[in-house]
C-alpha cells in the first residue's frame, strides 16, 4: 500500500486500529512504521508508547520479529534520552507477550519431549527436508513442530533484539540483564544447547566491547570522538559489576545443568574478568552462591581437588555473609562436614593407584594426582594453576595435604561436624593400620549413608582410599 503522512501520531494509531479491526494488520502495522519513522517523531510523546504497544501486539500476533527489532530501534532512538521509563515498559511488553504466546504453545503440545529442531536460527536444509521424507514422524510430533517451534524462534529472536538493543543502555542495565537470566531459563527449560552457546557468546562480546570501551575512557580519549555504538554507556558502576556478576552465575548454573563443561569452564573466565573490572570484592553473599554452584560442577565432572576448594571457600564466604544473622545449625553443619568430606574424597597423591572411572569432561582433568603419565602430569598441573587463578587462589598450588592442613589444623573445622565424620577423618589420616583401614572404615560410612543422608554421595570416592593405603 502506499505510504500514508499523518500530522498527528493519534491520527495515525487511530487509523492502524481500523485497519486491524477489518483484518488488514500488515497495513495497520506499515501506518505504524512510517509514524515511528517519520522526522516529525523525533521528539517523545506518550502517545508513541501507545503506538508501540499496538505495533508490538501485531508483531506478535503474525509472528513479525524482523518488524518489531525494527521498531524497538527506532523506538529506542526517540525515547532513550528523554522518556527510558517508557522504553523499558514497551520492552518488558514484548517479552511478556512472546512467552504468553510460546507458553500456550508449549500446554498445546500432545508430549513433553523437547526434541525439535537442532537450530532455531536456521530454517529447513536440504538435508534436513531430505531426512525427513526417509524417517518416520507421527502426527503428534508433526503438530508439536508446526505448533511450538514458530514461537520458539519467535522468542529467541525477541531476547536477541532486547539484548543487542539495552548491550550499552546504563540506564537500563537493570532490564538488560533480567532479560539474560530469562534468555537461560528459555534454554534450559527447552533443552536449547545450541541457543545457550550462542548466547554466551553474544554476552561475552558484549561485555568485551563495554571494556574497550572502559580502557578507551581511561586512556583519555573524550566521548566525542568514542564510536557511537556506546552511546548510552556511562561507564562502569558497583552495581552494575554485580548484575554482570549475578548473570553470569545464573549463565554457570543453566550451563552445568545442560552438561555444557566448556561453556562452565569458560563462564569461570568471564567471571574472572568481572571481578577484576570492580574496585572493591564483591559481595560475599554472591560470591558464596558462585562458590557453591562450582562445588556441584565439579564434582558431576570428577574434579574432586576443586571440588573441596569450592567447598571450603564457599563454607568461609557464607559465614562472612551470615555474621549478622546465622544460618540454622543443620546448615552449618552440613556445609562443614561438605567440606571435611570433600578434602578426604581427593585422591591421595602418595597413592599409586589409578582412579576409578569417573565422567569425563573437559572439567575432569584437574587432579593431579591421577595422571600416570609424567607429560601427563605437567599438563594436569598447568590446567590446575590456570583454574586456581581463575578461582582466586591466587599462587598457591592446590594439594590435598595443604587443604586439610588449613581445615584442621588452622580453622579446627572438626568441632563443627558430627562424631562419625570425625571418626572418618581420623581414621583415614591418623591412623595408619593399612590391612585393617577397610574394616574400620566401611561400618563409618553405613553411619554416614544412614544418619547423613544428604553427605551419602561421598561414600563411593571415601571407600576407594583404603584400597589406596594398601598398595
Amino acid at each position: 500500500m502506499a505510504h500514508q503522512y499523518f500530522h498527528k501520531p493519534e491520527n495515525a494509531l487511530k487509523r492502524a486500529n481500523e485497519l486491524a479491526h477489518i483484518g488488514n494488520k500488515k497495513a495497520a502495522l506499515q501506518v505504524l512504521h512510517d509514524v515511528l519513522v517519520a522526522k516529525k517523531s523525533r521528539t517523545w510523546q506518550k502517545v508513541f508508547e501507545q503506538i508501540m504497544i499496538k505495533y508490538v501486539d501485531i508483531c506478535v500476533e503474525l509472528q513479525m520479529h524482523r518488524h518489531a527489532k525494527d521498531g524497538l530501534h527506532q523506538y529506542r532512538n526517540m525515547s532513550q534520552q528523554q522518556a527510558p521509563n517508557s522504553l523499558e515498559v514497551v520492552i518488558k511488553y514484548l517479552i511478556e507477550s512472546a512467552e504468553g504466546k510460546a507458553n500456550e504453545a508449549a500446554a498445546k503440545r500432545s508430549s513433553g519431549s523437547n526434541k525439535m529442531v537442532e537450530d532455531l536460527e536456521c530454517e529447513q536444509t536440504p538435508e534436513s527436508i531430505m531426512m525427513s521424507t526417509v524417517t518416520e514422524e507421527n502426527d503428534s510430533e508433526r503438530s508439536d513442530s508446526e505448533i511450538l517451534v514458530p514461537w520458539l524462534k519467535f522468542l529467541w529472536e525477541t531476547y536477541r533484539s532486547v539484548l543487542d538493543i539495552l548491550k550499552t543502555n546504563s540506564k537500563l542495565e537493570r532490564v538488560y540483564h533480567e532479560t539474560s537470566v530469562k534468555a537461560f531459563e528459555f534454554c534450559r527449560r527447552f533443552e536449547r544447547k545450541t541457543e545457550l552457546r550462542r548466547l554466551c557468546d553474544t554476552l561475552r562480546q558484549h561485555l568485551a566491547n563495554l571494556q574497550r570501551a572502559a580502557a578507551q575512557q581511561a586512556g583519555g580519549q573524550a566521548p566525542q570522538q568514542q564510536s557511537n555504538r556506546f552511546r548510552g554507556w556511562e561507564g562502569w558502576t558497583q552495581e552494575g559489576v554485580e548484575l554482570q556478576l549475578t548473570t553470569r552465575f545464573a549463565q554457570l548454573e543453566v550451563a552445568s545443568k545442560l552438561e555444557l563443561w566448556t561453556e562452565g569452564f569458560r563462564t569461570v573466565e568471564d567471571i574472572y574478568a568481572v571481578m577484576k573490572i570492580s574496585k572493591k570484592p564483591p559481595k560475599a553473599r554472591l560470591m558464596a552462591k558462585y562458590y557453591e554452584r562450582l562445588t556441584k560442577i565439579f564434582w558431576v565432572s570428577g574434579n574432586y581437588l576443586f571440588h573441596a576448594y569450592t567447598w571450603w571457600r564457599h563454607y568461609r564466604l557464607a559465614r562472612e555473609s551470615e555474621a549478622k544473622r546465622p544460618a540454622p545449625a543443620e546448615e552449618r553443619q552440613h556445609r562443614a562436614c561438605c567440606a571435611v568430606l570433600a578434602a578426604l574424597s581427593i585422591p591421595d597423591l602418595a597413592a599409586s593407584a589409578p582412579r576409578a572411572a569417573a565422567p569425563t569432561s573437559d572439567w575432569g582433568a584437574g587432579n593431579v594426582a591421577l595422571s600416570s603419565a609424567p607429560q601427563q602430569e605437567d599438563v594436569d598441573a598447568e590446567k590446575n594453576a590456570r583454574m586456581a587463578t581463575l578461582l582466586g587462589f591466587g599462587a598457591t598450588r592446590p594439594t590435598r595435604a595443604a587443604l586439610l592442613a588449613e581445615l584442621v589444623d588452622e580453622h579446627d573445622i572438626l568441632a563443627e561436624c558430627p562424631e562419625h565424620v570425625r571418626a572418618l577423618y581420623e581414621a583415614l589420616e591418623r591412623t595408619f593400620r593399612p590391612l585393617e583401614l577397610g574394616g574400620i572404615v566401611k561400618p563409618l560410612l553405613d553411619r554416614l549413608e544412614a544418619e547423613t543422608p544428604r553427605l551419602a554421595p561421598y561414600a563411593a570416592p571415601l571407600a576407594r582410599l583404603p584400597a589406596t593405603r594398601v598398595v
